[in-house]
């Protein structure tokens, strides 16, 4: 699903990433951790073309990311689903609408049934008419998951998707996450919080300082 290639990425004068290599199979429920600022970001960035190596090859699915038009880039996205850290949700607009905009934009029909369905896995159906200021930090991650999920898509990524969250409510975001992936999509999070993946018998990618440094499961 997902081939990381000798990857190297630079900042400036900064390398970032430093001869990134594996393989993530579909279906899989991978952990990408390091301490902060170790490239975790950064390399989920690269998955959904938010910023192109430097050197290596990557491919997602059937895109050769390294080589893509820039005209193919939506078509890969439509394959990817995002969990921000920070949620970036627009503020002016309902949860429903929030769900709804990439979907919006590619102008598809039954859009109404579709976030529906989104937001009733994630349970919160009954919030769709309510504006993000007014949800909890845990309904709003919420919805950022059903609006990663709402199109279905064979990938999701999640970037440090329990920070700032109380514990029960990091639990209850790591078992819909979990659900997601039991009905076979794949996911990759970025954490730094050991916690969300100790005992789990999860794979391990390890990175430190930009170097792939341990894969193992735990």
């Amino acid at each position: 699903m997902v081939i990381f290639k000798n990857v190297v990425k630079y900042y400036e004068n900064l390398k970032v990433l430093r001869d990134i290599s594996f393989q993530i199979n579909r279906g899989e429920l991978v952990y990408i951790t390091g301490p902060t600022g170790s490239g975790k970001t950064t390399l989920l960035k690269l998955i959904y073309l938010a910023e192109k190596p430097d050197q290596g090859e990557i491919i997602v699915g059937d895109f050769k990311v390294t080589n893509l038009k820039a005209s193919q880039i939506p078509y890969l996205r439509r394959k990817i689903g995002v969990i921000f850290q920070d949620f970036k949700l627009i503020q002016n607009m309902t949860v429903f609408d929030n769900v709804a905009i990439s979907l919006i934009i590619r102008k598809e029909k039954d859009i109404k049934n579709q976030v529906l369905e989104a937001l009733k896995k994630v349970h919160l159906r009954h919030k769709a008419d309510c504006y993000p200021k007014i949800l909890s930090g845990g309904e709003q991650q919420r919805v950022v998951i059903a609006r990663a999920i709402v199109s279905k898509p064979e990938l999701i990524l999640a970037d440090e998707p329990t920070a700032n969250l109380d514990p029960n409510t990091a639990t209850a975001i790591m078992q819909l996450i979990n659900e997601i992936n039991l009905q076979g999509t794949t996911v990759i999070i970025a954490t730094h919080y050991r916690e969300l993946f100790r005992n789990t018998w999860r794979r391990i990618i390890r990175i430190d300082e930009g170097n792939l440094i341990e894969k193992a499961a735990q």
